[in-house]
């Protein structure tokens, strides 16, 4: 069996994004539905997954990001340094099933 990365993402554009960028790999498509992503991934991760990469398009809340940074989150070193020697910075990542959209919504 082949390792594959696989790649979840909240919408169609996220994947049409990363079907370019990264060939071969699994992306499975969640849009806002935790059961679904849930079992879109139960059925593409297998035992020679290296690893499943959670891709995003999202307004940062640290004002010295700017567009097209690429950030991550991770406890796996191998990973950090990889995606740090491929122009990555470590952050924190929040993710949430709703817009932020106000200011107080962000600082929240």
């Amino acid at each position: 069996m082949t390792a594959r990365l696989v790649a979840a993402v909240g919408l169609q554009r996220e994947a049409a994004i990363l079907a370019g960028a990264l060939p071969g790999a699994a992306i499975v498509v969640g849009g806002g539905q935790q059961a679904r992503l849930a079992a879109e991934l139960a059925a593409a991760v297998t035992a020679s997954t290296p690893a499943v990469l959670s891709f995003g398009l999202c307004g940062a809340l640290d004002p010295a990001l700017k567009a097209g940074d690429l950030v991550f989150e991770t406890a796996d070193p191998g990973w950090a340094a990889a995606l740090t020697a491929a122009g990555a910075r470590p952050a924190v990542v929040l993710g949430q099933d709703t817009i932020a959209a106000s200011a107080a919504g962000k600082a929240a």
